[in-house]
């Protein structure tokens, strides 16, 4: 088949993009620059809840992992070359509805480098863009992006293998080695450009896990099924918890100004109502997380890894994001000619032991174009049954990572 097709015909294209991210509202976030970020923060955490509110209905039983703030920044990419109703769309979807590009724009850079500010962890972003050599795209698109985003442009021919390495080396870079493969060739006959962003994550806890204090323990995985899983546990320290009829709730610190809050369901209760209990960015910031105290925790939470793939396409257009991927879609602002979004698919990888927390997400959107001590003032929060756990950035107070474990799997004992 002659990949090179005619002018009406509807070419395709494909962004694909790397995550890792949680939400909070009436923050106010300054930038070294003064810039004011808190309503992309808000637009962005919200978005989070959205997204991972329609997965979780997709895959109630399973092990998900999602990045939102690079799965919205993507999309951001996409939507400065978008127009019309396709670009409305995308902006309903983002939350970004209603805010003029002189007033936005100049957020996204200042959060990008917020998120990515403190030396005493590891976080990295980057955003690429790969163009098929026959395709004649509008510079201002990628001058654009490039201005806002940091997002580099590479001429490639995607009928040649050597396209595929050459994204898949980017993205094993950028993530730490933890996401190799995130693109497959061959392409799609009509694949005209990818557009990609890349997270790589990893920090220590605060307060390390003892070692020596983990133990194997029994987990209930849905199903009345039990698997037995190395347990660790923080003996009576002084942490951040809270505690509804709905869950119990932890919040452990990182060391490069991160945290990471674990939500245990109750009995009765499953991760799925938990979550959408939850509710929205405004509920989270002014009812979940003032209701964290310190007091003494006796904390037993699994060691788990999970690699994740998903197919983003149902859940965005569920979200209101439909015109993109239809032959209708407007992307003048990338090419005059018909351009679509045919796929946007996420891959994933978070490994949490006793030392800290690892994390990368790759994002696709494809467009074709022992005895313990005891403690008896401390409360328990023994995490063995299916949880959903959030990974925020301190500073920005913005989600990275969203998780729901059902099936931990332990990680390798050599890592971090």
């Amino acid at each position: 088949m002659n990949r090179r097709l005619s002018a009406n015909v509807t070419q395709l294209f494909r962004l694909w993009l790397l995550v890792v991210w949680i939400c909070h509202a009436s923050w106010n976030v300054q930038g070294a620059d003064t810039v004011d970020v808190t309503p992309l923060v808000n637009a962005n955490n919200q978005f989070a809840f959205d997204l991972m509110r329609q997965v979780i209905q997709s895959e109630p039983d399973g092990n998900i992992f999602l990045a939102p703030y690079n799965a919205a920044t993507v999309l951001q990419i996409a939507g400065t070359g978008a127009a019309g109703q396709t670009k409305t769309e995308l902006l309903q979807d983002l939350h970004t509805a209603g805010q003029a590009n002189d007033v936005l724009n100049p957020m996204f850079l200042p959060l990008y480098n917020m998120v990515q500010s403190n030396p005493a962890m590891t976080l990295k972003l980057a955003n690429g863009i790969w163009v098929d050599q026959g395709f004649a795209f509008n510079p201002s698109f990628a001058d654009e992006n490039r201005r806002l985003f940091q997002a580099q442009l590479t001429v490639v021919d995607f009928t040649r293998p050597a396209s595929a390495q050459i994204i898949n080396d980017w993205a094993n870079r950028q993530t730490g080695g933890k996401i190799p493969e995130a693109v497959e060739f061959p392409f799609a006959a009509d694949t005209q450009m990818i557009l990609a962003t890349a997270i790589y994550f990893k920090d220590t806890w605060g307060n390390p896990f003892d070692k020596k204090l983990t133990h194997p323990g029994d987990f209930h995985l849905p199903g009345e099924k039990i698997k037995t899983i190395p347990m660790m546990r923080q003996d009576g320290h002084r942490l951040e918890y809270a505690e509804t009829a709905d869950y119990q709730a932890v919040r452990l610190s990182l060391s490069g100004g991160v945290h990471m809050e674990v939500f245990l369901p109750t009995a009765g209760h499953d991760p799925k109502s938990v979550f959408c209990a939850i509710g929205t960015c405004e509920h989270w910031a002014h009812h979940i997380q003032p209701a964290f105290h310190l007091c003494p925790v006796i904390l037993e939470l699994p060691k788990f890894k999970v690699e994740y793939s998903a197919r983003l396409n149902a859940p965005l257009q569920a979200l209101g994001l439909k015109l993109a991927f239809e032959s209708k879609a407007d992307f003048s602002g990338i090419t005059d000619k018909p351009l679509r979004i045919s796929e946007v698919k996420q891959k994933s990888f978070v490994e949490v032991n006793e030392a800290g927390a690892e994390a990368a997400g790759v994002t696709a959107v494809n467009s074709s174009m022992g005895i313990l001590e005891h403690h008896p003032d401390a409360v328990q929060m023994i995490v063995n049954r299916p949880f959903i756990f959030i990974i925020e950035d301190d500073n920005a107070r913005l989600i990275l990572f969203i998780g729901m474990i059902t099936h931990p799997d332990a990680p390798d004992p050599a890592a971090l």
